[in-house]
């Protein structure tokens, strides 16, 4: 196999190796991990750095993947939305805060599981909700919490901003509870799951430059089972190089 123009050239890597690269990577392995595990198991072991060079690879092209068809998904409801504060990058020794702070909004759907996700710099109405006019169709249930964008809290019973667009809007008071008490249905858990899974990520690596493409890692998680990530990826490694050729 030729090399040139493709993602080996001017890598010294195997075949092997990038197989097994890419097989830990999408069962979700993070890169120490992965160097560990290939090891025993060939000859020529890749270092870290070259392992980590890999990943960055595959996670450019989920991330091209991600946004070529992110803007035509739809998701049929029943839907979760909700924002959440990624990390907070610290500076000093004093652990004082700067304004490095990541917030993202995501809409969760319960019936196929997918999650899609934004980075936002301002949580306003103005900015989320034409979000869920893109993804969700009208006539379809939208639950989250009682937040400002999403409700109008200054009457005497909340008035949902998403109704005059014709979605059926349940929201729930997480001051008061995290499932309703009228019906159990309405809550924002599945979200909140994901948040903590999608934290979990940014634990001990957290990218100034690079947050957009490990978000798109994650919505690929949720888009693609894990039983068909390598195969999937297979594929687009081939489509990718076709393309460029």
């Amino acid at each position: 196999m030729n090399r040139h123009g493709t993602i080996f050239h001017n890598m010294r890597i195997s075949f092997s190796a990038f197989n097994l690269i890419l097989y830990y990577y999408v069962a979700g392995f993070p890169t120490h991990q992965i160097h560990t595990i290939v090891k025993p198991l060939i000859n020529q072991v890749p270092s870290l750095k070259t392992i980590k060079r890999y990943t960055g690879i595959f996670r450019s092209l989920i991330h091209v993947f991600i946004q070529r068809y992110l803007l035509t998904l739809k998701l049929p409801g029943p839907v979760e939305i909700d924002e959440a504060c990624l990390y907070r990058i610290r500076k000093g020794n004093n652990g004082r805060l700067v304004k490095n702070i990541f917030w993202v909004f995501g809409l969760k759907c319960r019936t196929t599981k997918k999650i899609i996700v934004y980075p936002v710099v301002l949580r306003t109405k103005d900015i989320l909700i034409p979000f869920v006019r893109l993804h969700v169709p009208q006539g379809s249930t939208i639950y989250s919490d009682r937040f400002s964008s999403y409700f109008n809290n200054q009457r005497a019973l909340p008035h949902s901003h998403l109704a005059q667009y014709g979605y059926r809007h349940f929201g729930i008071n997480h001051s008061q509870h995290f499932v309703s008490e009228i019906s159990r249905s309405i809550h924002t858990n599945t979200i909140e799951r994901a948040w903590r899974s999608l934290k979990e990520k940014f634990k001990h690596n957290k990218p100034r430059i690079e947050i957009d493409q490990y978000i798109s890692e994650f919505m690929f998680e949720s888009w693609i089972p894990t039983s068909q990530r390598y195969q999937f990826m297979l594929n687009l490694i081939r489509d990718f190089q076709q393309k460029d050729s």
